[in-house]
């Protein structure tokens, strides 16, 4: 049997050798594409990046990698990838377009970075019980799976890291998996702490100075819909009032916008809105379908 050809791929920003500067005020997000070579048909994954203003153009960042995460210096994107030898959590130097590794199993996935750079959080259900878990590893390439470390603090998932704090919020249950919702807890994995209480709110994001928490919803209202909940008295207000589905929020630099997915108009697009709620703009349109649009991710640097 002859080997399969290479598929067609349009070439990314991110090219080895070359520098690659993200632009400020720019919004990262991942999204399937479908590619059919005769009679095979691919779905392939791919970060993109655009501006947060109505009617922009996206760049194709990089193929093969989804769920971006821009450190804070911005010099290095963090993604999760499925690409065979490149599984789990890895990334790109800006400067020079090398590819990194962090993590080996392709279970590893949804980085998030720490306030200084140096490490990054993620979630994980690599172990034979296949519950989630929640671990850090340095920010350092190793390209050799056994030189890889690991840090395990505690089950849950989609984590994100406090702007300023060593305070992680995430997704999870107590220690009898019982009270599901958002829960904080420290980068060692101690003072777990509820936060909210629905069991399908997912994918909480810091306020860029940690008074609340933006995170999706759907057991709340019937509908994946965006809410935010403060952290001086847990009140939580619902953002969003549609039937189409909004969720993977991000919150703009200064902390006015959340940029998120959804299917409002009966098409995937990236949509910016207030914080505080009301109407929505589509920024960018996304082609096609999201076969398992939660398993994307939306990034608005700092």
């Amino acid at each position: 049997m002859l080997p399969a050809p290479p598929l067609p791929q349009p070439a990314p920003a991110i090219q080895a050798d070359k520098p690659y500067v993200a632009a400020q005020n720019v919004i990262l997000f991942s999204a399937s594409r479908v590619v059919q070579d005769g009679n095979r048909v691919y779905e392939l994954e791919d970060v993109y990046a655009v501006s947060a203003t109505a009617g922009a153009e996206p760049e194709l960042v990089a193929n093969n990698a989804m769920q971006p995460a821009l450190s804070p210096d911005r010099s290095t994107l963090a993604f999760y990838s499925k690409q065979s030898d490149k599984l789990g959590v890895g990334g790109y130097d800006l400067a020079t377009g090398r590819r990194l590794r962090f993590s080996r199993f392709i279970e590893d996935s949804s980085p998030r970075w720490s306030p200084a750079g140096d490490r990054i959080v993620f979630a994980s259900n690599r172990q034979g019980d296949r519950r989630w878990r929640i671990y850090l590893t340095p920010a350092v390439d190793k390209e050799n799976p056994a030189n890889m470390e690991y840090t395990e603090l505690d089950f849950g998932k989609d984590p994100d890291w406090h702007p300023s704090q060593d305070l992680l919020i995430l997704k999870g249950c107590d220690d009898n998996g019982q009270n599901c919702g958002t829960y904080t807890m420290t980068t060692e994995g101690a003072g777990r702490t509820q936060f909210t209480n629905d069991a399908s709110d997912s994918m909480p994001r810091w306020l860029p100075d940690g008074s609340g928490v933006v995170f999706m919803s759907e057991g709340r209202d019937g509908n994946w819909e965006i809410y935010r909940a403060s952290v001086a008295d847990g009140a939580v207000t619902r953002l969003t009032n549609e039937p189409a589905p909004d969720g993977l929020p991000a919150i703009s630099p200064d902390g006015s916008q959340i940029a998120f997915i959804s299917k409002r108009s009966g098409a995937w697009g990236v949509w910016v809105m207030p914080v505080s709620g009301g109407n929505a703009t589509q920024v960018a349109a996304i082609p096609g379908e999201l076969p398992d649009w939660l398993l994307q991710a939306v990034d608005w640097p700092r």
